[in-house]
């Protein structure tokens, strides 16, 4: 597992046809891999960043160790993958019902929200 201490980076996968197909961008305190520290399965997805970034990283072993010793970390990754899930959830709605334009135009109203800005990066 992965966390972004400082920078952006993207998650992305490859398409069959070896298209890039971006699942999201990470930002200071984004978390990416966490499947990884509960079930050992290999990881289809690759992070790559997109300007200067600084990562932590800890393995499932280590983390296991971590768990037993500072319980409250528990509840902060619960609160982290209940953020996920309702992201998810939200962008399979856009996919499902909206075209190229709209979902990019939500996009970009989600992000404005999320900055606090009328403009985004």
């Amino acid at each position: 597992m992965i966390v972004i201490d400082q920078g952006k980076a993207k998650v992305y996968n490859l398409s069959k046809d070896g298209k890039e197909v971006v699942l999201g961008i990470l930002q200071k305190g984004d978390i990416e891999g966490q499947q990884h520290l509960f079930k050992q399965s290999e990881n289809e997805n690759f992070v790559e960043a997109v300007e200067d970034t600084w990562v932590c990283s800890i393995n499932r072993a280590g983390f296991q160790k971590l768990l037993q010793k500072t319980p409250d970390l528990s509840l902060k990754l619960l609160n982290n993958f209940g953020k996920k899930l309702v992201a998810i959830e939200h962008n399979s709605v856009l996919r499902n019902t909206l075209d190229a334009k709209e979902r990019i135009l939500a996009y970009l109203n989600d992000l404005a929200n999320e900055q606090g800005k009328n403009e985004v990066k």
